[in-house]
């Protein structure tokens, strides 16, 4: 049998594409090898924009900032020249101001940080204050600042009438404030300026002492000063009208510490809630309000240095060592020595807890770990219990009292005390179910579309902000020039 014929030989075009197909793979590695590598340059370069873009919108809102508190500074300035050269204000009578010392007052718009720092200063000065004070009584045309010689608005009467009061001396128009108002309304607007403007014309005169401080003050910060002493007086007005007409007669019931009370002229400490106080203050020496705000945060700072390595120095109970727990410490009567108190007597609240009274009985028996600190304070004795008293009404919840320091039966009499914010829940550690939890603040709309969350630029109050808006900006920028961040290349 013959034998079979050879296979026919491969076509020249299979023969052509071997040597391709062993390459194939390599050429593939390298395209994507190539495509990774762009990839990565070009996140890298994405990121550098990112970064840089974010570098710009910190700095556009430094400098939003910068203007916002300049262009503030800028207004307060405005309206202290218009009040000096009387433009737009229903100028007194013969007012004084507009001549001597008026244009003197007049500074550049823009102020250096030394400036700034120095009318902050100025702002806190004792000198000032009594200038302040004295402007009032001026205006007012009274010889004393308490709520009782402060004189009303009188309704039906106009500043061009002939019954407006006047200064028996001088025979020039007084200032009259509408209390119930905003400082902000016109007549009280108004009245402010004109008390700004004896400070600037007469304070020096009137006082040496102040004459560096009044020169030094800014017109933002005295405008924010004057407006602080009158919210202050207002307040005492607010009083007398709910004290009622009977009280009124008994003008040397409110003790002269009144007219130079602190609350209203400096900004709270921290250590006492917004809203009231402590309690309403009693007549009569050493129970002024500020003077018992300062008697109970030293007598609760010394609790706390005394309550280190006790049984109470247990998170639970820390509620009883904040000021709003203390109870008042007024002068004890009989132990005066040279017209002063040589000892307090304490009235504790009568709602106050047998496991809070117990509390503080036991860390008042502990040695003060600072003996410096114990022999400034006076000695107290326990005194009988305040029966008007109520706790402190507090927005912060680490500044209200909880429920285990007042007495079960007087808080079932007064359960509002929990709406009102005045008594909080005492928590897990004494039996409740859960911690009383701060209140939530409410969110806009707009926030609220935009989860919670929005940037907010801090609003401007007095001139030391344009000071710290400056430093914001150049921590931001790094020392580099906000003009160069801002360049585009040009290729």
């Amino acid at each position: 049998m013959p034998d079979p014929p050879p296979p026919p030989p491969p076509p020249p075009h299979a023969q052509a594409e071997q040597p391709s197909t062993a390459r194939a793979p390599n050429l593939n590695t390298e395209k994507l090898r190539g495509l990774v590598e762009a990839v990565e340059q070009l996140k890298a370069e994405v990121q550098r924009n990112k970064d840089a873009m974010e570098q710009k919108e910190a700095v556009l809102y430094a400098e939003i900032r910068v203007l916002k508190a300049q262009v503030a500074q800028g207004n307060a300035r405005f309206k202290e020249l218009r009040m000096i050269l009387g433009i737009g204000d229903e100028a007194d009578e013969g007012e004084e101001g507009e001549g001597e010392g008026g244009a003197d007052n007049v500074e550049e718009t823009a102020a250096t940080t030394e400036q700034i720092q120095r009318s902050a200063e100025a702002a806190k000065g004792k000198m000032l204050k009594m200038v302040l004070n004295e402007a009032f009584k001026k205006r007012l045309g009274v010889s004393a600042l308490r709520r009782n010689a402060l004189p009303s608005y009188p309704e039906g009467v106009s500043t061009d009438d002939e019954d407006w009061p006047r200064d028996p001396q001088t025979n020039k128009r007084l200032t009259r404030f509408k209390w119930d108002e905003p400082p902000d309304s016109k007549v009280n607007a108004a009245g402010l300026k004109k008390v700004c403007r004896w400070i600037r014309t007469h304070g020096a005169a009137w006082n040496p002492r102040a004459a560096q401080d009044i020169e030094d003050i800014l017109p933002v910060d005295l405008e924010k000063r004057v407006r602080e002493r009158w919210q202050y007086l207002a307040k005492q007005m607010r009083k007398r009208s709910v004290e009622g007409a009977g009280n009124q007669a008994d003008d040397s019931s409110h003790d002269e510490d009144e007219e130079n009370d602190e609350e209203g002229d400096v900004e709270n400490d921290g250590n006492v809630p917004e809203g009231r106080l402590l309690k309403k203050p009693a007549k009569g020496k050493g129970r002024s309000a500020a003077v018992l705000r300062s008697r109970a945060k030293a007598k609760c700072d010394q609790r706390i240095r005394k309550r280190k390595g006790t049984k109470y120095d247990d998170p639970k109970y820390d509620a009883a060592f904040i000021v709003n727990a203390m109870s008042d410490d007024e002068d004890d009567p009989g132990s005066y020595v040279n017209n002063k108190a040589t000892r307090y007597v304490s009235h504790a609240p009568h709602y106050r807890s047998l496991e809070a009274q117990e509390l503080y009985d036991f860390i008042d028996a502990q040695p003060d770990p600072d003996p410096r600190s114990e022999r400034s304070m006076l000695p107290r004795i326990r005194g009988a219990a305040d029966p008007n008293a109520t706790p402190t009404a507090a927005r912060e919840l680490g500044t209200r009292i909880r429920a285990w320091q007042v007495n079960p039966s007087v808080l079932t009499d007064h359960p509002e005390w929990f709406r009102f914010k005045m008594v909080a829940t005492s928590g897990v550690a004494w039996g409740d179910e859960k911690d009383p939890e701060e209140d939530k603040k409410p969110v806009s709309a707009s926030a609220a579309a935009a989860g919670g969350k929005r940037r907010k630029i801090p609003r401007v109050d007095d001139a030391s902000d344009v000071a710290e808006a400056q430093k914001q900006l150049e921590r931001v920028t790094g020392g580099k020039d906000v003009a160069e961040l801002f360049e585009i290349d040009q290729e």
